[in-house]
């Protein structure tokens, strides 16, 4: 029997080693929520003819998250926001990504 235990993961993406990870996991518990950050900026990256922006572009929604035999005890949900300077030399980033993880958690009620 499953347990009934719920897990959260705090992710930058859902792909590769923490898709496989939460895979692994899901068939040992009851419901996995995996949220996972977003910039907005990313998406504008395509548009934009800088060479920054091309790498920030495989951080766009589409790149971020891979759906394929999720379980469904897994729900996946993107968090936006949006940053200009990017994650290693923006001090207060910590801090902003943690107040709407916070705001969402308590929404969704999936703590």
């Amino acid at each position: 029997m499953i347990d009934k235990k719920r897990v959260l993961i705090i992710a930058p993406h859902y792909n590769s080693f923490i898709k496989d990870f939460t895979e692994a996991m899901a068939k040992e518990v009851g419901r996995i929520y995996v949220l996972v950050r977003h910039n907005y900026l990313s998406e504008l990256a395509h548009y934009l003819p800088f060479s920054y922006f091309g790498n920030v572009e495989k951080y766009s929604k589409r790149n971020l998250v891979d759906l394929k035999n999720k379980p469904e005890n897994v729900d996946i949900d993107i968090i936006s926001t949006l940053y200009f300077i990017p994650d290693g030399r923006n001090w207060s980033l910590g801090d902003k990504l943690f107040r709407k993880f916070r705001d969402y958690i308590k929404k969704k009620r999936c703590s």
